[in-house]
């Protein structure tokens, strides 16, 4: 029989890392929950949006066919509730930095041109997670709504986030709001979680922010 392909794993981000979002400064006391262990990102941004090989356990067989499938570990579980936490990715979905927020417009795009970010919100204030999927409007020059919502999972262990959403949604609501074409061997992207150490925002980015 032909063996199967063993997955290349992904790097391991260096725990603690968390820092300032204006800086990247180290910080202390920052939730051990948003320190992000791995991702389906690789080292150079490239992502697999239909992943099969290295999926976490926690989320074997959780996509369903036709859906896109982004998932993150983390060094620490996630508290049950929560603090302000938003747990999510920045996609790239042409490889093309000419398109999408303009390059350098965040801390997460020094180097993407984003066509969408989808991630999970918990605000203890709605006591609630609240999935997005936001599409950046170059005619608005702003973030706007997509059709739905990304399905959610956090595993078991409550070190791992699966966001899932319909290939095809993701790619008509792209081309519709960008006039983007969604080139599956060509996207590039950045997992990130953000929260708060008393009144200043903190971050973790994976892979790390080239500076």
């Amino acid at each position: 029989p032909i063996p199967s392909p063993t997955p290349t794993p992904l790097p391991t981000d260096r725990q603690g890392d968390v820092g300032l979002y204006d800086t990247g400064a180290p910080v202390e006391g920052a939730p051990g929950s948003i320190d992000i262990r791995t991702a389906n990102v690789e080292p150079n941004l490239q992502i697999n949006l239909l992943p099969t090989l290295g999926v976490p356990e926690e989320l074997a067989g959780w996509a369903a066919e036709g859906e896109i499938l982004l998932w993150m570990t983390l060094y620490a579980p996630i508290p049950d509730p929560p603090a302000y936490t938003d747990w999510l990715f920045a996609l790239d979905l042409d490889g093309n930095t000419a398109t999408g927020r303009p390059v350098n417009s965040a801390r997460i795009n020094p180097d993407l041109g984003d066509d969408v970010i989808i991630g999970v919100l918990y605000n203890p204030v709605q006591a609630e997670y609240a999935p997005y999927f936001l599409v950046w409007d170059s005619n608005q020059g702003q973030w706007v709504d997509g059709p739905g919502v990304p399905r959610f999972r956090i595993g078991e262990s409550r070190t791992v986030i699966g966001l899932a959403l319909p290939l095809e949604m993701l790619s008509q609501t792209v081309a519709q709001t960008t006039g983007t074409n969604l080139v599956l061997e060509a996207v590039r992207g950045r997992a990130a979680a953000l929260s708060f150490v008393g009144e200043q925002t903190v971050v973790d980015f994976y892979p790390d922010r080239p500076d």
